[in-house]
């Protein structure tokens, strides 16, 4: 597929001030020398996704290819191959104030120049043109792998093992203080001894663009908190069993009532810091169609909602986001990630030097598990069951066991305690915690 690739006049301007000091004097190697200069000292900063998407060739240019870029120059851009060279487009620009003396000066037939001479656009249609064409370069290239995980908790208000039913569940680990349980290859779930439990469905794909994400997280939310996922009628069979054996607790069991969303990037097209602003969008994907919602809602997955989706990720990853939702755990070399009150994401660079990914899995279903029965605690202390939170609380030595939630052992590599503390911050748990010791008068 061929494309036309746009510079942006402010580089143009950059190239000329930089490049073109000494105009007539320079020759074609001077200018592959101040042009390779300029591209590994200021085109980063002035436009990174040019420079990443063409970084790669800038050691490669020949005299000939400034020929080759040349040769069929529209006034709007220089026509050309995918895999063509950054340092040919840039040299093309170079002369766009003096097109006809440059064509002379290369040897181009008059009768090629006459060719040339090609009527602008308009300024709309153009801007339409770049930015349309931008974008396809962007997405053309840009690939992840990923693995994601998903954990909604529920509270059963009983132990596993005082479960005799048979239930829709194998027991594959039995931990300290919780049974691990499988329900197929992708969903498991984490019973804790103290009455809470946690799905977590791990789900790996490859996409191109971060928005297809974002869409298929909110249908996945969707279908398990109010459809019919296997999650969901798991949940609801787990709950039957234990009210009929347990009447007093039929009023104290709650479903799934929210998910949480846990992004490993395994190996992407993303470099420095377009993948750090990428591991952002991944802990909140939702800000790509926050104000978007009520076109998607009315007009579904159209062609008009993927434009609109495709404009925001790459304003996002070309611009940078500097929201302050955001909260780091990244240790450079190691590991990169982020944390919001919507989700975690991150991506090891270095594993024999980071934890395994079930470590900050699990660390994360631990918290779950807690704020989950925290908020639970509150709803039913508004519901007149102060008496048998208070008892559960009491029994179940709830508070030795969160306060294992806020501590950090001795020898706990930085990296956790990293992690901990901002996963701990985004949660807010400890704000919800006070609130309902203050309510419950614990």
């Amino acid at each position: 597929m061929d494309y036309w690739v746009i510079i942006p006049e402010g580089i143009v301007q950059e190239i000329e001030a930089k490049c073109l000091k000494n105009v007539g004097k320079f020759t074609i190697q001077s200018l592959l020398d101040d042009l390779k200069k300029f591209t590994r000292n200021d085109l980063e900063k002035l436009d990174p996704l040019l420079f990443e998407f063409y970084k790669s060739e800038i050691d490669y240019l020949e005299p000939d290819n400034i020929k080759r870029a040349l040769n069929k120059r529209p006034d709007n851009g220089v026509y050309l191959k995918k895999n063509a060279r950054l340092l040919d487009l840039l040299t093309a620009y170079t002369f766009s104030k003096n097109w006809i003396d440059t064509l002379k000066y290369f040897e181009i037939p008059e009768k090629d120049i006459q060719k040339r001479k090609v009527k602008v656009e308009d300024a709309s249609n153009t801007k339409r043109a770049i930015d349309k064409e931008k974008k396809e370069l962007f997405f053309d290239s840009q690939f992840y792998n990923a693995e994601w995980y998903v954990l909604t908790p529920f509270f059963p208000a009983t132990t596993y093992s005082s479960i005799t039913e048979k239930l829709p569940l194998k027991l594959i680990e039995k931990g300290d203080q919780f049974a691990k349980l499988k329900f197929d290859d992708q969903i498991e779930l984490y019973w804790f001894d103290y009455g809470i439990a946690v799905w977590c469905a791990k789900v790996e794909f490859s996409l191109q663009k971060i928005f297809e994400f974002s869409l298929r997280r909110r249908e996945f939310f969707k279908h398990i908190l109010d459809g019919n996922h296997s999650i969901k009628q798991a949940t609801k069979e787990i709950i039957e069993i234990i009210h009929k054996k347990n009447n007093h607790l039929i009023d104290k069991t709650s479903l799934n009532s929210y998910a949480l969303s846990i992004f490993h990037l395994l190996d992407s097209s993303w470099e420095n810091k377009t993948r750090l602003d990428a591991l952002k969008l991944f802990s909140n994907p939702s800000m790509l169609y926050a104000n978007h919602r009520e076109i998607i809602l009315e007009r579904g997955l159209s062609n008009e909602v993927n434009d609109l989706l495709s404009k925001a990720e790459l304003d996002y990853l070309s611009s940078g986001i500097f929201n302050q939702e955001f909260e780091s755990f990244s240790i450079p070399g190691i590991i990169e990630g982020f944390a919001t009150w919507a989700g975690v994401s991150f991506h090891i660079q270095n594993k024999e030097k980071c934890l395994p990914c079930y470590n900050f899995i699990f660390f994360e279903v631990l918290l779950q598990s807690f704020w989950a029965l925290i908020s639970h605690y509150k709803n039913l202390t508004l519901s007149n069951h102060a008496n048998f939170v208070k008892e559960h609380y009491i029994k179940n030595d709830i508070k030795k066991h969160i306060s294992k939630i806020f501590s950090v052992l001795p020898r706990e590599p930085i990296v956790m305690r990293l992690f901990k503390e901002t996963i701990i911050n985004t949660s807010r748990i400890d704000k919800l915690y006070q609130e309902f010791k203050e309510l419950s008068e614990i």
